[in-house]
């Protein structure tokens, strides 16, 4: 028997199993510059060279840009100058030092 005054389960889409796992919340450049903290000029500039992944709207040399959080996201992610972090050096360096004395 159940009780009438315990709520059943959820199922519409909001609730939490059902909720997507990356954010696809459209964003305009200005939005776009906060969430990279970078200059709304930049990201627009970056859109028309197709440096950052973007969804124009519109046709002509005028465009209405919209970015997705999860796509600037996994573009920000997969960003590398080819730095070492310090702690992956001073092992490397480690390393030599200790091969030197074998």
């Amino acid at each position: 028997m159940t009780d009438p005054h315990q709520s059943a389960p959820s199922t519409s889409p909001v609730n939490a199993a059902n909720r997507p796992a990356r954010s696809s919340r459209p964003m305009d450049p200005r939005e776009a510059a906060e969430y990279l903290s970078l200059d709304e000029k930049t990201i627009t500039r970056w859109a028309r060279k197709g440096y950052i992944p973007t969804h124009p709207l519109g046709e002509g040399k005028r465009k209405f840009w919209r970015f997705l959080e999860h796509e600037l996201l996994e573009w920000l992610n997969a960003q590398t100058n080819g730095a070492i972090p310090d702690n992956a050096a001073n092992k490397a360096e480690s390393r030599s030092r200790i091969s030197r004395f074998k």
